[in-house]
């Protein structure tokens, strides 16, 4: 937590596309271990196939719907407001924020649901307790530790 803290406000900093990016990255990473993903779905969870391939592509949509709507959101947009006056609407992130999950699958989930999506979309730091070695990858291979 105390490193999130620390990384909180040159992250919050970013444009919205550099967030986005790490989203788009985490889907990519996602996508190219699909296979893997759903086979420790069927392991940890014990989800039939079908099911378990179908929650990774959900958590692949997931990062790149938001990611695309963190750069939409970016802009902004118009409030209704009285004559002579001008209201703008900005997102901005709240500051950090922590999960657990009950396995390794469910924590990768997880971030992709929340953490990477607060992450990317709202500025937020999220670190989720997925091991860093949980999928067999280096620290430096996996895009959202």
């Amino acid at each position: 937590m105390a490193a999130a803290v620390a990384a909180w406000p040159a992250w919050a900093s970013r444009p919205a596309s550099e967030r986005a990016a790490v989203l788009f990255g985490a889907a990519a990473w996602m996508r190219e271990r699909r296979g893997l993903l759903g086979a420790l779905e069927v392991i940890e969870a014990g989800k039939p196939w079908a099911e378990a391939d179908a929650d990774v592509c959900e958590a692949i949509d997931f990062c790149e719907y938001y990611g695309r709507e963190a750069i939409r959101l970016d802009g902004g947009g118009a409030v209704q407001s009285p004559p002579g006056e001008r209201n703008d609407l900005r997102y901005h992130g709240k500051g950090v924020a922590a999960g657990e999950a009950v396995s390794a699958v469910a924590s990768v989930m997880t971030s992709a649901y929340t953490g990477i999506v607060g992450l990317a979309a709202y500025g937020s730091v999220c670190q989720p307790r997925l091991s860093r070695r949980a999928l067999g990858a280096p620290r430096s291979s996996v895009p959202f530790e």
